[in-house]
């Protein structure tokens, strides 16, 4: 009969087989597999004896390797390996790697002055001792390899997920050193491998810091929401790299997304990749409406795309011109007190409006350029995208009232008094 798998016997497995690392492969699996079977007879003689007393009995197990390594004239400790502390070097690499406080504390003080007054070698002698130092190639002064402790331990990876976890230390720490420097690369994969590993870590087995069949879960789950949202910004920089720069304006063109709208300020075209709306030939749309004394208080002004220039009245008539491309409806009516010249649902306008002196002007567009001169009477401006400027008539003193979301705005001083 074959006794179900502890969770504690291979937690004590994995730690000895780690212990027995100077021993080829084919040794330690038969050491592995003797000392196993050792423990379930035991537990087989002695049912009701807990499994923690069994390996408590048996001794920890780096002694129990260092017998079985002793017996084959081996030794435990890598000759290979620095004397340094592996933590400690990575802390002094990952914060103050940029003035060689890592290449001092391992006795290279000559590269560590180097290091220092190139200020990391310019960032990039600092980057590549991180990718040493994670793949366990960095040398001390003796010429040997500061590396990870064979033992793990579970506080020590809590702390470097933490703290040092967005630079890839945590699965360094682990042995893990081609995907330490991708962490690190990825600046702990934007902050989510980062949270995944914090996660992991506090999850991990107490005893050998690595990772239980709970932890392994939260791992996948977890993992594939990381691997979705890394698509998700690896797609979202493609665009922004694409696209950039997002907004261009140049006297009278206005480009979005890198030319993927372009509107033509002179012409009143707007280009939508590569097609023109408002495109087709241009007509004209002009005329003059006569006011009675008091009749009009407003006019007022609606387009979409295009140019258009306002400015007073030679005489006390409206006058508009415009020449406009798409759409089929343009309009100039009175409805109650206001004026409207409508040209909303052309695809764009270009022209001029002239409005008597002492009527009020409103006027909304979307996108396109918009002069207003020597305005008599209250202005009133709405619009999303493009240019706006402004022409006083010197003899009159005006109060500005201007609010930009986006974009530049001049400096707009208004007048001691209206």
């Amino acid at each position: 009969m074959t006794m179900p798998s502890d969770p504690a016997i291979e937690a004590y497995l994995d730690r000895l087989d780690r212990a027995l690392e100077p021993m080829p492969a084919s040794g330690r699996a038969e050491i592995v597999s003797e000392i196993k079977s050792h423990l379930l007879d035991a537990k087989r003689k002695s049912p009701r004896r807990s499994m923690q007393s069994i390996l408590d009995s048996f001794g920890d197990p780096k002694q129990v390797a260092e017998r079985y390594l002793a017996e084959r004239g081996l030794s435990s400790e890598d000759p290979n390996r620095s004397p340094k502390d592996w933590v400690l070097t990575a802390v002094l690499s990952r914060y103050l790697g940029l003035i060689g406080a890592d290449r001092f504390y391992t006795g290279r003080i000559g590269l560590g002055i180097l290091k220092l007054v190139t200020f990391g070698g310019f960032t990039l002698w600092y980057l590549i001792d991180m990718i040493l130092l994670d793949l366990g190639r960095m040398r001390d002064t003796d010429g040997k390899f500061v590396q990870p402790e064979r033992e793990k331990k579970w506080g020590t990876r809590v702390l470097l997920s933490i703290f040092l976890g967005f630079a890839g230390a945590d699965r360094a720490y682990l042995g893990q050193g081609v995907l330490a420097v991708l962490k690190l690369l990825s600046l702990g994969g934007f902050g989510i491998w980062w949270f995944i590993d914090v996660l992991l870590a506090l999850s991990a087995d107490r005893k050998n810091a690595r990772e239980t069949h709970e932890s392994s879960v939260v791992k996948w789950v977890f993992g594939g929401l990381a691997f979705v949202a890394l698509i998700f910004f690896i797609c979202l920089g493609a665009l922004i790299w694409h696209f950039s720069p997002l907004i261009q304006i140049n006297n009278q063109r206005v480009r979005l997304f890198n030319g993927a709208i372009d509107i033509n300020g002179d012409t009143g075209d707007v280009k939508v990749g590569d097609s023109v709306v408002g495109g087709g030939e241009a007509r004209s749309f002009e005329g003059t409406q006569v006011l009675a004394a008091g009749a009009v208080d407003s006019v007022s002004l609606h387009f979409v795309n295009g140019k258009a220039k306002v400015s007073p009245s030679p005489d006390n008539k409206i006058h508009w011109k415009f020449e406009v491309k798409g759409g089929e409806n343009s309009s100039a009516s009175l409805s109650g007190r206001e004026f409207k010249v409508d040209l909303s649902e052309t695809g764009s306008a270009n022209g001029e409006l002239q409005v008597p002196g002492k009527v009020k002007i409103r006027v909304e567009g979307v996108n396109g350029d918009l002069s207003v001169e020597r305005p008599r009477a209250n202005v009133e401006i709405s619009m999303v995208n493009g240019n706006v400027s402004f022409v006083p008539d010197k003899n009159l003193k005006y109060r500005y009232d201007a609010n930009t979301v986006h974009g530049a705005q001049s400096n707009l001083e208004s007048s001691a008094s209206k």
